[in-house]
């Protein structure tokens, strides 16, 4: 009832040959998409418009951060599969269990932090960086925490804008927040 709800998200997968389209939802709390996945069916009907233009971060970068709570785990899990044998990818994660990411499924070599809080998310980063190689930075999760991840990679450890994204996927205490790029 009334009008559609709209959300953005990084498809996991696409098979042309089977038609195939591969999201993945993170279910937490309360929120549009997390309810709709919680009672979604079989057969159900759902509209899938796009894509909506996302920005293409090369592969051939010296390393790759990544960094996200469970509702940046799909699109983790994405981009590690995307990422050529021999890239070096450093992934620090919110996450109890890391099996979504599909570690075993990439072909690049993985540096899995797995924390346990916001916190300790923001200080894993800050005593990774700066890391020797020109690298690219990918973050997101909830905006208060992301919004201190941006401040802390770009003006305190001085990481280039141009090689880095933050995006706030969510909002403590609000039930219906959309997806914000924090630049």
């Amino acid at each position: 009832d009334g009008p559609p709800a709209r959300r953005d998200y990084t498809p996991r997968e696409w098979n042309a040959e089977r038609r195939e389209l591969t999201i993945d939802f993170a279910l937490h709390g309360e929120g549009v998409a997390s309810d709709w996945a919680r009672q979604a069916q079989p057969g159900q009907a759902v509209v899938i418009a796009g894509p909506r233009g996302s920005m293409v971060v090369p592969t051939d970068y010296a390393w790759h951060l990544l960094i996200g709570d469970a509702t940046a785990a799909p699109a983790i899990a994405r981009r590690l599969s995307e990422l050529p044998a021999g890239a070096r990818a450093i992934v620090v994660v919110q996450l109890a269990d890391t099996a979504i990411l599909g570690l075993d499924r990439s072909a690049a070599h993985v540096d899995l932090r797995q924390v346990t809080s916001g916190e300790a998310m923001l200080s894993t980063v800050a005593g990774l960086l700066p890391i020797e190689g020109e690298g690219y930075v990918w973050g997101a999760g909830e905006a208060a925490i992301m919004m201190r991840m941006r401040d802390l990679v770009l003006y305190e450890k001085k990481h280039p804008r141009e090689a880095m994204r933050m995006a706030s996927y969510w909002k403590q205490g609000a039930k219906d927040f959309h997806h914000e790029d924090l630049d």
